[in-house]
């Protein structure tokens, strides 16, 4: 009987792991050798990045080629005072975990751009965190904590100091569905 227990015990872990949480990192290096051009929105391993302008050219993106190449690829929402939404392809919930942020453009300075970052949860709040850039051309990395975690969204907007990212890292939420499972198998455990 305690080998049957097993048995079903090492069953339900391989379940649940194959259906746990993942890292990815959106790094967009399949852009890398574009220069400047437009896209209308990028998906990636199951997410997708929009935007409030339903364009061919709602993002630039900077490749290797771009004058404004900050050491990675990265993309920018190309109009003042839209947003930029980061989501899950399916709906589901994640967790956003960091981003890198730069100025948008090599130029001799730059006041300090603010980006407000807006998670939403399934049920509908709001979690929003502001990330002030230095003024300087060049990438700074951002960690959003466990505020960002289980989120159906997360959204900023474009202000007119204009703001390029990329290295997009974000873990998708396991579906209670499985927690719901590995339960259930643990409580027949018990049960023999």
């Amino acid at each position: 009987m305690k080998k049957q227990n097993f048995r079903m015990l090492l069953a339900i872990a391989a379940l649940a792991a194959t259906s746990s949480s993942h890292a990815v990192l959106i790094d967009f290096a399949d852009l890398a050798s574009a220069g400047d051009h437009g896209i209308a929105g990028y998906a990636s391993a199951g997410y997708r990045i929009g935007s409030s302008r339903v364009e061919n050219d709602a993002f630039f993106v900077w490749g290797r080629a771009s004058p404004d190449f900050a050491g990675q690829v990265a993309l920018t929402n190309g109009w003042d005072g839209l947003s930029t939404v980061l989501t899950r392809e399916d709906g589901a919930t994640f967790s956003l975990v960091s981003m890198d942020l730069s100025e948008a453009w090599r130029q001799p300075s730059y006041d300090p751009t603010a980006v407000v970052f807006v998670g939403t949860r399934a049920d509908g709040s709001t979690v929003r965190q502001q990330v002030t850039l230095d003024g300087l051309f060049g990438f700074q990395h951002v960690d959003f904590g466990s505020d960002f975690a289980a989120v159906t969204s997360v959204s900023w907007i474009q202000s007119w100091q204009y703001h390029q990212f990329g290295n997009v890292a974000v873990i998708a939420v396991p579906l209670p569905t499985t927690l719901a499972l590995l339960l259930t198998g643990l409580m027949l455990m018990r049960r023999h």
